[in-house]
């Protein structure tokens, strides 16, 4: 640059000189930057230097330089993956010093919901008391059971035969013959599609002739678990013989509880933490203390007058009471985030679609035992969010109270009537944000599994209804025309999800 300018300057000098048309003679002055554009990440930039005069300012030289581009300044952003309900992105930079951004969506996942296929012939469970009394909770031999041989097989692959136990299980079918039971084998029994477990319940499913309730709700159950990859209780059905008596279809169960293979609670060394399982129960305080047994939060008036709601503790069995006082906290820190309508502190600790879940369903079959009993919840580690589930207990449900008996001519009238007694559901649905929320998770999740699911329990019936016949056969003998029973039983539980659905829609259906 200097050699050039010099040799400028020369030829300007002898053109003053040797011409003699002037007598001026210009020496520059110092150099100067003009007309600089800056680069960009993408783009070079430039800059003149310019000589001028000292005297006069005129222009002896001019040259331009390129900036090469900066190049881009990368911030690194993790991928956020797509659910069921919400779209994602993958892993994407951005660059602090322009808009670049390498971000692209990921739609959300879609569903497959395959037809199911019924196999022709169902599980047999004979339990062998050799006559004696298998005892209900009213009775003092309730917790030790009644001592059994218990027989499972599926006519295929699997066969069990070991001692076990049986009893009466507490629920509203204890009030009719045909009773629910919980069985338990002196081992852990593996049967096909259940995890390993010493206990399993019987489900007797009296107050729905049809036998649909309850499978339904537990398969849309099923479903909305497994698509999120939670725990969640089976069910099959199971012929039933006591003895040598058959005792008509039964649904096996998974018995709900912390274990390695269904809820697993992680090990903690922590003194003052635990992870748990809890229970809805107002009647916790019956056999329990508490503040170590149960604590009571919240009320409802779901059962016909103002009731404190318990919350018992299934597991661990035993805590220390700074554990005690964490769990408590917890819950109580889960519903106050609801009181101050904190939607951000509430999704910080539950799992807040697995929540709407829970009381879409709930609401879904007006199952009023959600408002204070057979509720579970559990935080399974201190690096996960509460779980709402898994679900439980769905045979009062349909807004056909147990005490009415299978010839009633119910109503359909209260099938759109809406049943938020719930808690937390009720104190939920009071927040900003909440319904749009549930709009996104009916739209995208929910509504298609109960669509596919209400087709499949065509299918269900259809295949099985020859069995569900012997079992009305056996259990509802006091009516004369058990075809009709069926036919009205079925036809009433189809035209109540169908309006049920319809007011669902009319609420959160965003297609």
């Amino acid at each position: 640059m200097i050699k050039k300018t010099v040799l400028a300057l020369l030829a300007a000098f002898c053109v003053l000189t040797v011409g003699g048309c002037h007598s001026h003679v210009h020496i520059a002055g110092e150099s100067v930057e003009e007309n600089r554009i800056e680069p960009t990440c993408t783009e070079k930039g430039s800059y003149e230097i310019v000589t001028y005069c000292r005297d006069d300012g005129v222009e002896l030289s001019r040259e331009k330089y390129d900036i090469p581009p900066l190049g881009h300044d990368y911030v690194e952003h993790p991928a956020l993956y797509p659910t069921y309900c919400d779209e994602g992105y993958g892993w994407y930079m951005t660059c602090t010093r322009c808009d670049y951004s390498n971000y692209s969506v990921l739609p959300r996942k879609q569903l497959v919901l395959n037809p199911k296929t019924y196999p022709t012939t169902i599980p047999t469970i004979t339990i062998t008391v050799g006559g004696a009394h298998i005892p209900d909770s009213s009775e003092p031999g309730y917790d030790d059971y009644c001592d059994s041989t218990l027989k499972y097989s599926d006519g295929q692959n699997s066969f069990i035969d070991g001692f076990g136990k049986a009893r009466v299980r507490e629920t509203s079918s204890s009030l009719f013959g045909k009773k629910d039971y919980t069985i338990k084998f002196s081992f852990d029994a593996s049967i096909r599609g259940y995890r390993r477990s010493q206990k399993y319940n019987l489900l007797a499913s009296y107050m729905d002739p049809t036998l649909l309730r309850e499978y339904l709700a537990m398969q849309i159950s099923r479903d909305l678990n497994l698509y999120e990859e939670k725990y969640s209780a089976n069910i099959k059905p199971v012929k039933l013989y006591i003895d040598s008596t058959y005792k008509g279809i039964y649904y096996l169960f998974d018995y709900i509880e912390a274990s390695e293979l269904k809820i697993n609670l992680a090990e903690t060394t922590e003194e003052n933490k635990s992870p748990f399982l809890l229970e809805m129960d107002l009647s916790a305080h019956e056999a329990g203390v508490e503040g170590v047994d149960y604590f009571v939060l919240g009320s409802t008036d779901a059962f016909g007058s103002e009731t404190d709601i318990e919350y018992k503790l299934n597991a661990p069995e035993t805590v220390n009471f700074e554990q005690f006082q964490f769990i408590e906290n917890y819950i109580t820190r889960c519903r106050q985030a609801l009181i101050d309508k904190d939607l951000e502190t509430f999704s910080s600790l539950v799992d807040v679609y697995m929540f709407i879940d829970y009381f879409l369903l709930a609401e879904l079959f007006h199952n009023t035992n959600v408002a204070g009993y057979s509720t579970y919840l559990y935080l399974r580690d201190f690096d996960r969010k509460l779980i709402f589930g898994p679900a439980n207990n769905y045979e009062r449900t349909c807004s056909r109270p147990y005490q009415l008996g299978p010839n009633t001519d119910y109503t359909l009238n209260n099938a759109q009537e809406r049943f938020i007694n719930y808690d937390f559901w009720k104190l939920f649905l009071e927040i900003e944000g909440a319904d749009e929320l549930i709009a996104r998770r009916y739209t995208y999740y929910f509504r298609p599994i109960i669509e596919y699911e209400l087709n499949e329990a065509e299918l269900y019936y259809d295949c099985y209804k020859d069995l569900i016949k012997e079992n009305a056969d056996i259990w509802y003998t006091e009516i004369g025309d058990r075809n009709a029973l069926l036919s009205d039983n079925y036809q009433w539980i189809f035209n109540y999800f169908s309006l049920r659905k319809s007011m669902f829609d009319s609420l959160y259906y965003r297609p």
